[in-house]
Parts: C-alpha cells; sequence; structure tokens
C-alpha cells in the first residue's frame, strides 16, 4: 500500500500534468500581451473580464452556500443589523460597531443572503480598489494584485459572512487610493471612520497621522477625528457623554477570556490564513519592506514609494505586529483568531506583488526572470484549487458547520413534537438558533442567554434550554452535567453530527418541569 505521503505527491503530480502547464502557458500568453503596443487597452480589458468572472462566481457562491462563515461573530453581526428599527441603540453599539450596523441595516432585512451581498460588493471592491492602486503605483500588469488578492481562499470564503473584515478592508484601500491620488481631505475623513468598523481602525489612524505630518499636511490631523466627533456626538443622546467612543469599548481591557499564545503565532499560521504559496511570498515581503525601510532611512526612495512604505506596508505592518502583541500578551480580548488577517489582505495582495517584482529583477538572463515570474504567479492562482489543508474545502469553507447542522435538526424535532414553544422562553448561547427557530436575540420574553442564568434562577415551567458543546461551555460557563444532575430540567432529546475534521458536534434540548 502506498504511503499517504506519496498518494498526495502522486495526486498532485496528476493534477499539475492536467491543469498547471496549460494555467502557465495562458498566464505566459496573456502576459506577453501586456507587452505590446497596446498595453493600456489590453491591461483594461483583461481586468473587466477578470472582474466579471469573480462577480459572477462569488455571486454563484453566496446563493449556492448555506454557510455563514461562522457560527458567533458574523451571525451576531447580523442580527444587531437585522434588529436595528426595533432597537435603534444597535446603531451605536460599540461591540457591533456603529458604522457597520448603519451600512449592514438595510441588507440584513434581506436575512442572510443580504448581508453576504453586501460583503461580496465590498470584497469585489477592494478587487477593484487593488487594480487602481495598482495603476498608480505603476504595476505591470496592473491587474495582477487583483488577482492574487482573489487567489487568497480566507478572502473569499469569509465574504460569505456578516463579519466587519471585508467593510474594514474596502474603507482601508479606498482610503489609501485617495491619499496616494493627492485627495487628502476626502481620503482622511473616510479613514476616521475606520474605528466604527473595526476597533483596530485606531491604530491605522496613527499610521496617517504619521504621513500626513511627513508629507507635511499635519493641518489636517485633526480631521482624523471626524469619526469620533460625530458617533460621540451622536452617542451622547443614549450614553449622556461624548467620551462614549471611548469609555464604551468592549475590547479596551489589558485582559483576554481567551487567554494568551505565542509571538510566532500570526507568522507561522500564515499559510493557514493565506495558502502556502501566499505566505511564502509574505514573508519574502516582509523583507522587501525591511530593505525599502532602509533606503527610505536613507532618502533614497522616490516619493511615491515613500508614500506607498508609509500607507500600504506601514498599515500591514502596524496591523500585523498590534495583533501578534495582543495575542501574545493576552490583553484586548484577543483570540489569536486568523481571519482578522481579511482585513489588510488587499494591502498584502499589493506588496506581494511588489515583493516578487523586486526580487526577480535581480535574475538574468530576462527570458528566466519572465518565465520564473510566471510560473510564481501560476502556482499562486492554482493552489486554492488544489487538495492541499489550506485551499478550498467546500464543507469546511462554504457551507453549515456541524453544530449549525445539529441545530437544524433540533429545530425539526421541535416543531414536530413542541409546536408551541414559542409560547415560552428558550435559553441559549448559540445565537444561530436566533436566526433558525425565528426568536429575537433581545428580547427577553424570548430569549434569555445561559450566562448567569443559575445565579438569576428565572427558569419557568415549560422554558427551554439548548445546550451546544461550545459557545454554551466557552460563553455561557454551563457544563452538560450541569443540567443533567438538576432534577429541574428533564432532557427532550440529542443531536449530533461529526464536522470536518471526524469530530462529534452535540446539540442538547433541555425541557423546565
Amino acid at each position: 500500500m502506498a504511503s499517504p505521503v506519496a498518494s498526495h505527491s502522486s495526486t498532485l503530480v496528476l493534477y499539475c500534468n492536467n491543469h498547471t502547464i496549460t494555467l502557465i502557458v495562458i498566464f505566459k500568453k496573456i502576459y506577453l500581451f501586456q507587452l505590446s503596443s497596446i498595453n493600456k487597452i489590453s491591461e483594461q480589458r483583461i481586468f473587466k473580464i477578470l472582474l466579471l468572472v469573480y462577480i459572477i462566481t462569488m455571486l454563484l457562491i453566496a446563493f449556492i452556500a448555506d454557510g455563514t462563515g461562522d457560527e458567533g461573530d458574523s451571525v451576531m453581526h447580523y442580527l444587531f443589523a437585522k434588529t436595528a428599527a426595533q432597537y435603534p441603540q444597535h446603531f451605536l453599539d460599540h461591540w457591533a460597531k456603529p458604522l457597520y450596523v448603519l451600512i449592514a441595516f438595510p441588507f440584513a432585512q434581506f436575512g442572510f443572503i443580504g448581508v453576504k451581498i453586501m460583503n461580496l460588493l465590498f470584497g469585489t471592491g477592494s478587487f477593484i480598489m487593488v487594480y487602481l492602486i495598482a495603476k498608480k503605483l505603476e504595476i505591470k500588469p496592473s491587474w495582477l494584485p487583483s488577482v492574487l488578492l482573489a487567489s487568497i481562499p480566507m478572502f473569499n470564503f469569509y465574504m460569505m459572512s456578516g463579519l466587519t473584515e471585508n467593510m474594514f478592508a474596502f474603507t482601508l484601500i479606498s482610503g489609501i487610493y485617495l491619499l496616494l491620488k493627492n485627495k487628502y481631505v476626502l481620503g482622511t475623513v473616510i479613514l476616521s471612520f475606520l474605528p466604527f468598523i473595526r476597533s483596530e481602525g485606531i491604530l491605522i489612524l496613527l499610521v496617517i497621522a504619521f504621513f500626513l505630518l511627513y508629507r507635511s499636511k499635519y493641518y489636517l490631523i485633526p480631521l482624523l477625528l471626524t469619526g469620533h466627533i460625530i458617533y460621540g456626538i451622536a452617542g451622547s443622546f443614549i450614553y449622556k457623554s461624548v467620551w462614549w467612543v471611548f469609555t464604551k469599548m468592549t475590547y479596551a481591557t489589558w485582559t483576554s477570556a481567551y487567554g494568551k499564545g505565542q509571538w510566532t503565532h500570526f507568522f507561522y499560521k500564515m499559510p493557514e490564513v493565506a495558502g502556502r504559496p501566499t505566505a511564502i511570498v509574505f514573508y519574502a515581503s516582509l523583507l522587501f519592506t525591511l530593505i525599502q525601510f532602509i533606503l527610505f532611512l536613507k532618502n533614497k526612495l522616490q516619493k511615491q514609494e515613500t508614500n506607498t512604505l508609509i500607507l500600504i506596508n506601514g498599515c500591514l505592518i502596524i496591523y500585523f505586529t498590534a495583533h501578534t502583541f495582543f495575542w501574545a500578551l493576552g490583553i484586548f480580548n484577543s483570540g489569536g483568531i486568523l481571519r482578522v488577517m481579511v482585513s489588510i489582505m488587499p494591502l498584502i495582495a499589493i506588496v506581494n506583488t511588489k515583493a516578487i517584482q523586486y526580487f526577480l529583477s535581480f535574475i538574468y538572463p530576462e527570458d528566466l526572470r519572465r518565465n520564473l515570474f510566471i510560473v510564481c504567479i501560476a502556482i499562486i492562482v492554482l493552489y486554492p484549487f488544489t487538495n492541499f489543508e489550506f485551499a478550498y474545502h467546500w464543507k469546511r469553507d462554504f457551507q453549515l458547520k456541524a453544530d449549525q447542522y445539529a441545530e437544524k435538526d433540533m429545530k425539526q424535532w421541535l416543531e414536530k413534537n413542541n409546536a408551541n414553544y414559542k409560547l415560552h422562553t428558550v435559553y441559549y448561547e448559540t445565537c444561530y438558533l436566533s436566526e433558525l427557530l425565528n426568536i429575537d436575540w433581545f428580547d427577553a420574553k424570548q430569549h434569555k442567554r445561559l450566562l448567569d442564568s443559575f445565579e438569576k434562577n428565572e427558569f419557568k415551567k415549560g422554558d427551554l434550554i439548548v445546550w451546544d458543546d461550545w459557545f454554551a461551555i466557552v460563553e455561557g460557563h454551563v457544563e452538560l452535567s450541569k443540567l443533567e444532575s438538576d432534577k429541574r430540567f428533564e432532557k427532550l432529546n440529542q443531536f449530533e453530527k461529526i464536522n470536518y475534521w471526524g469530530v462529534t458536534r452535540k446539540t442538547v434540548l433541555f425541557k423546565v418541569n
């Protein structure tokens, strides 16, 4: 019997024989076409074709795939936006993120597919902005960074969620583009709202402040407070203070409920974040950034190169480094979650492109350099469609998780055996149940959390309790044994599904007697 390694290698070789050579030939023809006399026209046409293919592909996935990105934050952000009309304070909720709720609100009224379409628009917008920046920076071919962005699996499958990262990424790359185009006022004002999409936006504002100072636009630095001033005033009517934008920050804590991790966590996890080929280029881009920084200190960079170093490389490095510190020190409620890197993936695509072209510039003769370039890009683009661990896997990346399928089974059983369950309060921690059962998460008559439920002891006869093997434990601090040993609760049924990794996920339904 062949070893797993040999079998895997054989599979890859067969795959390469069938597809890689064709792909490389196509890339070579396209690249050579860029060198023709109609360079600008061809690049624009190629980009439009790529954009159309990208939009159609992502739209098909959005409507075919039933996944929610993840079972927690993705769904909760959606619920905040969906119910904002009933609970106007959601528009000013620091955890939900005020600007996110405002923009997501109309989309969320169409159900979860609405926020998926919204994030698809932001993802496509990032695809376009990366192309425009590439043209501004005279990267050849200008469509290449967009292709590299679209070749990052995590960027695409988290587009099918209600998470904030794609909105943040689009806002960040759009603001940077405006600054590179010398539209300082508009770019600065737009970027000032980043902290109201994700809290890390405050760190980005520090980079932008340095850029404005370096470019002698220091008089524009106060514009970075625009978002805080507007939301500070708006929220003062609820929180009775304009300073709520700082005092109500949910992540402003020197601890983390999730503990802490290694300093190298995000560095070593980059293959999982972006795929192995893109991760290798990312490591090279860090060296490229260091080289650029040294040249900057020696005043050997042109103005545009300096702008790029500060705005693109600088924002990327500050964001990546900040999350490294947060997780290693166990502060700001960091969980070492890899998806936070989606926020800077447009920046990674641009820097990676420049790094590839920089290091290949030392290769001679030119034919060898060109062929290596084509092979490098082909490998990056092809990788997501292989059978490797960090490539696309439909069940893992685009479908509902096993615990969500277990909850769907529970819903079917509940509707058949206890159809009047909505007349009682349902206790649970997994927010997907609110969408599944059409129960208002924020209405205490319909739903209560397991967290502190035993201390409050408000259980009434006929109430239901849904225990799951993750959120009930991590967020609700309730073990299954606690419910099973309490004679007030009757175990009605148990629902199990095996996930992608072969682990059995469990959902247990109880009734209060």
